[in-house]
């Protein structure tokens, strides 16, 4: 049973690595937390303005020390979930606007709109509006058909509302058409990043600045090792390599 399953109770208990285990390795039930927990702290700040008021809305320095009840904005709304799962504080840099530097950090990439998951963060409107993905609904085919997003608007404050990509026309709901139907929104992700080792997704730990590291030159006898990682590397514990060598070192004298 999945260890996280209390935090994340859209999925059985019993499933693995979001029903996906050709995309996704998840052998400690871990890999979601950090998006479970910053949408965790996006609905504390939404259930501090149970009206819905625009009262709740504005801008504050240090948003990652902010407490739910206080006036935010919709990029530290984003920021201060995001520190809050112990990722880190994302509104970081010199950008004109929080929006873009959430988009400026080295570990946010974009997702296509069929691969999104809960968690992952949307922008819109020239890069002037964002806030979280939540509750994706797919239709038969695998297309996701819409989603609840949790974010905080000049009108309203914190507040969540769905989003329905199959409306057909603006009068049916014109936030959902202008924003998300006609294509203004981009999705990205922004939390720990996974990588591919001879097809397998494998999840790895960043460092704790988040700061890109520098490119190394690797020997290896085989595309096998490309990414290698060794004991007492960071990130080794709980990888694919350290599940690889437990078994291939099964029943040594090491």
């Amino acid at each position: 049973m999945d260890p996280k399953a209390n935090m994340n109770p859209g999925w059985s208990p019993y499933r693995y690595a979001f029903n996906n285990p050709l995309r996704f390795i998840d052998p400690n039930g871990m890999t979601e937390e950090e998006r479970v927990k910053a949408l965790e702290r996006a609905r504390q700040w939404i259930a501090a303005n149970p009206r819905q008021s625009s009262a709740f809305y504005g801008y504050y320095l240090g948003s990652d020390k902010g407490t739910p009840g206080m006036k935010i904005d919709c990029s530290n709304l984003v920021s201060n979930s995001t520190a809050y799962s112990g990722f880190g504080y994302t509104n970081r840099g010199n950008q004109s606007t929080g929006v873009l530097n959430i988009l400026s950090q080295p570990l946010t990439r974009e997702v296509a709109l069929n691969d999104i998951m809960r968690g992952n963060i949307f922008v819109i409107d020239g890069y002037g509006h964002t806030g979280f993905v939540d509750n994706v609904v797919h239709d038969e085919r695998g297309n996701v058909i819409g989603f609840t997003i949790l974010h905080s608007s000049g009108s309203k404050g914190p507040n969540e509302q769905f989003i329905d990509l199959t409306i057909k026309s603006r009068g049916e709901d014109w936030y959902s058409w202008d924003y998300f139907v006609k294509g203004a929104a981009k999705y990205y992700a922004w939390d720990t990043p996974e990588f591919e080792i001879d097809g397998v997704t494998v999840t790895t730990k960043a460092p704790d600045k988040r700061e890109p590291r520098p490119a190394q030159v690797q020997s290896y006898n085989s595309p096998f090792q490309q990414g290698r990682l060794q004991p007492g590397d960071y990130g080794y514990l709980g990888s694919f390599w350290d599940a690889y060598d437990t078994v291939r070192n099964w029943g040594s004298d090491k």
